[in-house]
């Protein structure tokens, strides 16, 4: 009986308060768009700045979120449904921004959306906790759409299905044209809409500053879109032959275990020239470079997005030639094997292991990485030695241990990668340590770590090789401020991308590799020829192209020249034929 009497009470409020109806079905995208700028911003005086210095900014925002609430309108009629299921859908990214922002230091981008399974361990990264401008924002989204339900402004004027169905995909087509067609970078130039391209976190702050959540949204989603990777012209198997070096047979009988170990959010901060020493933290990390080789590696991320490095490891192409995908393991043609380093030492004879103390889920790893040529996959809940923590996360020494019992229960050699977990964000919840002080804590922790495993290895009666390398540098909230003490900004920001990696063995093998800065993608190139193994013809081009083009990163030189056969092989290898890869019987 209430809901019958509340469902006729609607009906009556649709025509008895049809004008007020068609107010707040005109001023919907100037109320939604005004509360999620300022639920992220948080700031008042930030809020009256972007409609103030970039008003024509916030006009755009208005008419992309006035097109898209219009073809939802017209399809259902019903104002409320138009706007509830737009508006909550803002509003949530606008949650989505803040929290990402302050636990990563990267803005929201829809391809994030990838992530959505892992809701709740991202939250954990960035410390939920609604803060009272939240709250208050949510009661204001509720009050309003209480509101907009009792009144229940709608379509009330007859039109006819067709007409209606028409003006909805008319509106559609207007979004389409905004957003997914070369005609945006005019339409963002004509409303002032940031489009430059942002080669580091630097700029692409300052473009959020000016964009705010929908411009940005909407410009970044235009990037993804027209920023595919195009087929090279030709492209054949004629073609990718010709770029091809000759393959080299193996210049050593020896085929010692391969272990890859990328470190997350490891990097060495005395780089940044801050007065405290920090010699102290680094012992064990001095000690074996002094025993092996210390060189310097340009990754392809910071702060975030682990999986960009982890790409250019496991695979031996450069993120630069897929214009930089926020996962770029979702770009690979669906294969029954994927041509990374680990089906190359399958099909030399090596037993193959992958170890991620952390969900199986997480960055889709579990389903993805099951036809990278691994024998085994190792997450949290599969490992077999004893786990301890550290703070949040499984800590590097159960970690190590299990590449130990890895290499120890393998008759014959093993290639063992391995992305450890200790050191993830977030970094602030010790009221009693700045993040800064909380990270380095666990950097000494590490390595600690470092040390008993090397120990471990020089006891190990087999030839071993090790690589070990951080991912990116960790990222701090703003609150922090360490990089910008370290005198960072958008002009020197590059170095960020600089870590160095470590290469040990405990046979003598030749460490002659690179003195200079090299991309992370030709670590995996440069462990085949340390070892004296078979090179491939990819293999091969790859270690010739070091000496052409050293460094191929658009993080680290936006203007570096292009590199026409690293683009075309990695095109070959991650989306099209994989002619580059010989066939092994």
């Amino acid at each position: 009986m209430l809901i019958h009497n509340v469902r006729q009470k609607r009906k009556e409020n649709a025509l008895r308060y049809e004008t007020f109806g068609k107010v707040l079905l005109f001023t919907y995208p100037v109320f939604i768009v005004l509360l999620s700028e300022f639920n992220h911003l948080q700031s008042l005086p930030d809020l009256m700045n972007f409609l103030i210095n970039d008003f024509s900014v916030f006009l755009f925002d208005i008419l992309l979120m006035g097109a898209i609430f219009a073809s939802i309108l017209f399809f259902v009629r019903s104002g409320f449904l138009a706007m509830f299921s737009t508006g909550l859908i803002l509003f949530i990214l606008s949650f989505v921004e803040y929290f990402k922002y302050k636990s990563s230091g990267a803005h929201f981008v829809l391809s994030d959306l990838f992530m959505a399974g892992n809701t709740s361990q991202l939250m954990k990264f960035a410390g939920v906790q609604l803060n009272a401008v939240m709250i208050v924002d949510i009661l204001i989204f509720l009050a309003y759409f209480a509101m907009v339900f009792w009144f229940n402004p709608r379509l009330v004027n007859p039109m006819k299905n067709y007409k209606r169905f028409l003006t909805a995909i008319s509106c559609l087509l207007i979004v389409a044209v905004s957003v997914a067609t070369p005609l945006s970078t005019l339409i963002y130039s004509v409303f002032a809409v940031d489009n430059a391209v942002t080669p580091n976190n630097y700029a692409s702050n300052e473009k959020f500053s000016k964009n705010n959540l929908v411009g940005y949204l909407a410009q970044t989603s235009t990037e993804q879109i027209l920023n595919s990777v195009d087929e090279p012209e030709p492209y054949s198997e004629q073609s990718i032959q010709s770029e091809l070096s000759p393959a080299k047979q193996a210049v050593s009988s020896v085929k010692p275990n391969v272990v890859v170990i990328m470190s997350e959010s490891y990097a060495d901060m005395r780089r940044l020239g801050l007065a405290e020493n920090f010699d102290s933290y680094y012992t064990n990390f001095d000690r074996i470079a002094q025993e092996g080789f210390r060189g310097n590696a340009v990754v392809p991320t910071f702060g975030n997005t682990t999986v960009r490095t982890e790409f250019e490891l496991m695979f031996g192409v450069p993120m630069k030639s897929l214009n930089d995908p926020t996962t770029p393991q979702k770009t690979l043609v669906e294969r029954e094997q994927q041509p990374t380093f680990a089906q190359y030492y399958k099909q030399n004879g090596y037993s193959t292991a992958y170890i991620h103390p952390f969900l199986s889920t997480f960055y889709g790893r579990d389903e993805i990485y099951s036809n990278y040529g691994f024998d085994k996959m190792l997450f949290r809940d599969d490992l077999t030695v004893k786990a301890t923590q550290f703070r949040e996360y499984i800590d590097d020494r159960t970690d190590f241990n299990q590449v130990l019992q890895e290499l120890r229960n393998n008759d014959g050699p093993s290639y063992v990668y391995t992305s450890t977990m200790q050191n993830h964000q977030p970094y602030n919840l010790d009221e009693n340590l700045t993040e800064f002080q909380y990270y380095m804590e666990g950097i000494k922790q590490t390595d600690q770590y470092l040390g008993e495993f090397f120990d471990a290895l020089k006891q190990l009666d087999e030839p071993t090789v090790v690589l070990f390398v951080g991912d990116h540098y960790p990222y701090f909230t703003d609150e922090d401020g360490v990089y910008e003490q370290a005198g960072f900004s958008q002009e020197n920001a590059y170095k960020l991308y600089q870590q160095p990696y470590l290469i040990w063995n405990n046979y003598g093998a030749d460490y002659s590799v690179p003195q200079e800065d090299v991309s992370a993608f030709y670590l995996p190139h440069l462990l085949v020829e340390l070892t004296g193994a078979e090179q491939t013809p990819f293999i091969a081009t790859m270690l010739d192209q070091i000496k052409v083009t050293p460094v191929y990163s658009s993080n680290y030189n936006r203007e570096i020249a292009v590199n026409k056969a690293l683009d075309e092989l990695t095109y070959d290898r991650v989306l099209g034929n994989v002619f580059s890869e010989p066939d092994k019987e």
